[in-house]
Formats: C-alpha cells, structure tokens, sequence
C-alpha cells in the first residue's frame, strides 16, 4: 500500500524563505569582501548599499519565518561589518567585479524571489513584502552596473 506524503503548505514557505534568507546572508559576504577591494568611493558605496539591503531583507524575512512557525535564526553577525577605509586597496577590474557581484548575488538571489512569489499558499502581505526586496535587490545593481559602466567610460576618456 502505497501513501502520499502532502506537504504542509506553510512549511513549503518557510523553507523557500529560509532558502532567500541564506542566500541573502551569502550575498552580504560576498559584497563585503568585494568592498574592501574597491578604491572608488561611489561604486564601494554602492556596494555596502547592497550589502545593507541584504542585511535588512534578511532580516524581515527571518521575521516572517518566525511570525509562520519556523525556527529563529540567529541574527547576531548580520551586525558584522567590516571597516571599509580607504587605504590598501588593490588596483581591480572595477567592470569585472560589478558583473562578478552581479552574477555571484543578484541572478541567485532574484532566481530565489521568483520562485517564492510563484507560491499560490503565499498571503498577500508576504507576497508584496517579497515584491519590494526583489524590486530593492534589482534597483541597487542596476545602479551598481549603471555606476560602473560610467566608471570605465571614464578611465578610457582618462587614458
């Protein structure tokens, strides 16, 4: 005799946005470690501002997690941030590692979004707060983009 296991539909949720949340998490790590590597003041700035909306969408969504049942997520080293001064940075290719942010966090991350707000179990209110973080998420590396094709327009007019 052969029984079909149903899923807990909320549960199927709080495991998708445990899933964003981890990849939030990844995508603060790796915009912190590109930071320090940034010379230029506006695009370093541009990053940290990712890397404080990762910070902050995972925190409303370990929020929503708890507000559904699921386990709390410790969220103590979401504070950890590194000091981004100025001094020592090496000389990087400022267009390759936009894009290499670009496809290490925003492809993964909007890819996860996606898939939650596919979710017909999902409340309206979670839907449109999942809506706004991949709108906030898609904004900042256009701008990212946007701000480094400007970058390399103006080291080739420098040259």
């Amino acid at each position: 005799m052969k029984t079909s296991v149903k899923h807990n539909p909320v549960s199927i949720v709080i495991t998708n946005l445990s899933e964003l949340y981890n990849a939030l998490l990844e995508g603060k790590r790796k915009c912190e470690e590109i930071a320090l590597k940034i010379s230029n003041e506006q695009l370093r700035k541009t990053i940290i501002n990712l890397e404080q909306l990762n910070v902050q969408y995972a925190r409303e969504l370990n929020a929503q997690i708890q507000s559904l049942g699921g386990e709390i997520i410790n969220t103590d080293f979401l504070s950890d941030s590194k000091a981004y001064n100025s001094n020592d940075k090496a000389k990087i290719n400022v267009g390759k590692e936009t894009m290499n942010i670009c496809s290490k966090v925003e492809y993964p991350i909007i890819k996860l979004y996606r898939k939650i707000l596919q979710q017909p179990v999902l409340n309206s209110s979670l839907k449109k707060i999942i809506q706004y973080q991949m709108n906030g998420i898609m904004c900042t590396t256009l701008q990212l983009k946007l701000l480094s094709k400007f970058l390399q327009t103006q080291d080739v007019a420098l040259s």
